[in-house]
Parts: structure tokens; sequence; C-alpha cells
């Protein structure tokens, strides 16, 4: 029977005739050629080549005595020598523990003596990306270490004071009689203030204050630019009114400032602060300037007032100063 193959892909066909369509690959009949069985004696090759094969089979004895006699020798020259296979592992082994990558050594922490700002690095930044302070605030700290409050510690509590004291406080109450009991020591002044201020800081009447400008200021800047576009008188009295509180408000903002500043930051002199001091002036100073101008000249939003666009610049600029005071108060406040 007659064999046909592919000129595609090899598929092979046995009959009188090749395929219409070769069903492996989909080629027509005329890609067939017809395959002639002297084509295919490679594959019976192997067969005829089993006779060379046998041959080295023959030689094997001869060879047996050659190779015995290279084995025996072999076996006496690693008797004479001393085994050398672990002196050479020693070295390899070392090389592959230099080669072993080291471990890791553990972050350093550095904690801000200002903001308690938790820095990881070799070593401190330059300055502290919450507080601004310098390199020389930053001290190393450690997992099981505690981060201090920054707030004052309030005077300790009678349960608190050593034995001594309390057997003291004891004896001089018997001294004095059951029945009479010793009348506390007045405050002075300079101690009164003190606890006073540490309420202040305790709760929290900065952060309390300084919300009273940062809510006013720009809506009273908003009552003026209405108040110059529709020429209202309206508007602009609403713009005097807030900003009248914005001005009552602002001393209390700088005082309670101040207080939270030395007392929680022990006054630490560094950008961030420097610039909320400075940014707190602005406003107040600007707030001053524009009700004093606004009572004495009230048409000032109006057209065709007398330095009516500095006016304007002066507002601008006091919004300006507010809202950057308040973006350094929220990095210390979040300590991002």
């Amino acid at each position: 029977m007659k064999k046909w193959k592919c000129l595609v892909c090899g598929y092979i066909h046995e009959g009188d005739e090749p395929p219409e369509k070769c069903p492996v690959c989909g080629a027509d009949a005329s890609q067939f050629e017809e395959l002639i069985e002297e084509d295919a004696p490679a594959e019976e090759a192997p067969a005829e080549a089993e006779p060379a094969e046998a041959a080295p089979v023959e030689a094997a004895p001869v060879e047996e005595p050659a190779a015995e006699e290279a084995a025996v020798e072999e076996a006496k020259e690693e008797e004479a020598s001393p085994e050398p296979a672990p002196e050479e592992e020693a070295p390899k082994a070392e090389e592959s523990v230099q080669e072993a990558p080291a471990e890791e050594a553990p972050v350093k922490k550095w904690r801000c003596t200002v903001c308690n700002y938790i820095h990881e690095g070799p070593e401190p930044p330059e300055i502290c990306p919450v507080c601004g302070a310098d390199k020389s605030k930053f001290v190393e700290f450690k997992d099981g270490d505690e981060i201090p409050s920054r707030k004052k510690k309030a005077a300790p509590k009678e349960e608190d004071k050593p034995a001594e004291e309390i057997k003291e406080t004891y004896k001089v109450e018997e001294s004095i009689g059951r029945d009479s009991t010793p009348e506390p020591e007045p405050l002075s002044f300079i101690e009164k203030y003190d606890a006073w201020l540490s309420l202040l800081t305790q709760h929290h009447a900065h952060p309390i204050a300084v919300h009273i400008p940062n809510g006013l200021v720009p809506i009273a800047v908003i009552f003026m630019v209405l108040s110059m576009l529709f020429h209202s008188q309206s508007l602009g009295q609403a713009y005097f009114y807030n900003m009248i509180a914005v001005l009552l408000a602002m001393p209390w903002v700088l005082f309670t400032g101040y207080v939270d500043w030395q007392r929680v930051y022990n006054g630490a002199s560094t950008s961030v602060f420097n610039s909320k001091i400075v940014c707190g002036l602005i406003v107040a100073g600007i707030a001053f300037i524009v009700v004093v101008w606004r009572l004495f000249q009230p048409d000032i939003l109006m057209p065709g007032a007398s330095g009516r666009f500095f006016f304007a610049l002066l507002n601008f600029i006091m919004v300006g100063a507010a809202g950057y005071a308040g973006f350094q108060g929220g990095k210390l406040v979040f300590n991002k």
C-alpha cells in the first residue's frame, strides 16, 4: 500500500491516493507526495549496527588486566599520600561563611526632645521635620524607652510622698492634738499663677482660642470681597463686625500660645515656633489696622475710596498668615 507524506506538517497517509485534505493541518491533496520505501530505512539503521556494537565485548577481556593494574597503582598512591580532602574543603567552608550575607544591623531610632518626633536612621536628621529643632536636640531612642509627656508634672499626691515625710506629718498632727487640725499655708501669688497656667495647658486653652481667628478671618475677607464686588455697605458692615471679634480674640490667642510654647516645648527657638509667633503678630497687627481704618473711613470698600486696594491687600496677607500658622500648628499636633 502506498504512503503519502504531507509537506506541511509531515503527516503520513496510507492509501492508493492522497487524502483530499490533511486531517492534521488542513493542507489539500497537492501538498502530499508519495513516500518511497527507500526513504524509510533510516529508522531501521540501528538494527544493522548491532553487530558493530558487539565487537568491543570480545576486546574487553584483553583490556581488563590494564584496568586492574591502573586501579591498584591508584590505590597505592592514595595510601602513600595523606588525604587532602578535608583540608581542601575547610577553606571552601570558610569562603562560604565569608560570602554569606551578614545580618542587617537594627535601625536606630532618635527622639526629638522638643516635640517627641521619632526618626529612624543611622544618624538623627539635621532639622526636625515637625518642630524644626536642630540635630543637637535629638537623643537615641530604644524600643523599651518611654516617650516622656510634654505636659508639666502636677504636684505629688499624698500617697506618692515618701514614708518618712508621711510619718513626720503624723507626728506634727499628734503634737497639735486630735481635735485640732493644722491650717494649710496659703499659696503665694506666684504659686496660684503657676497653677492657673497649668490648667490652661491641661485643658488646651490655646487650640480652643486659635479657632476663633482661624474661622472668622476667612469669613470676614469673603464679606469684604462681596462688598467690593456688589458695592454693598451691609456686607462691609458684616466684615467690620467679624474683624472686631478677631481683634478681641488675638491677645488671648497670643498669650495662651506663649504659655504652651514655654511649658510644653520649653521655649525652644526653632523655625516652626518662630514662624508661628511671627504669623500671630501679623494677624493681630493687621486686624488692629483694618478695624481702626474702617472705623475712621466707613466707605473704604466702596468704589473710588482712597487706599481701597491696599486695604484689601492687607486682608489677604492676614488670611495667608493665619493659614500658615495653622499649618505649622497642625504639624505639632499630629507630629507629622
